[in-house]
């Protein structure tokens, strides 16, 4: 056990000991112009295929809210209708407003 702890204190030391001399990594002087340019002139190819997938999912999803609409508020006119028949019928509504 204790001849452990000798070799790891010199593994620390020794990997302590290895960053002696480093020097910080310097870019070159017109780096940031070439990536500049290469995000620029880059051009984006978007295949005909996407497209027209895009477009009839779009239409597709324009038509299936058209017909929910269209069933909802076919559905709000039948529940009102219903509804202004069971007021008639079980005379909810006092006489008065109703003549006037």
């Amino acid at each position: 056990m204790n001849q452990m702890k000798p070799n790891i204190e010199e593994r620390i030391s020794e990997t302590l000991n290895s960053f002696d001399g480093i020097q910080k990594a310097r870019p070159q002087n017109d780096l940031w112009k070439r990536i500049e340019l290469r995000i620029y002139n880059k051009k984006v190819f978007v295949s005909r295929k996407i497209v027209w997938v895009a477009a009839a999912s779009f239409l597709l999803l324009f038509f299936l809210n058209l017909i929910l609409l269209n069933n909802s508020i076919s559905k709000n006119k039948s529940s009102s209708s219903e509804t202004i028949n069971m007021v008639e019928q079980y005379q909810l509504i006092p006489q008065q407003i109703v003549t006037e």
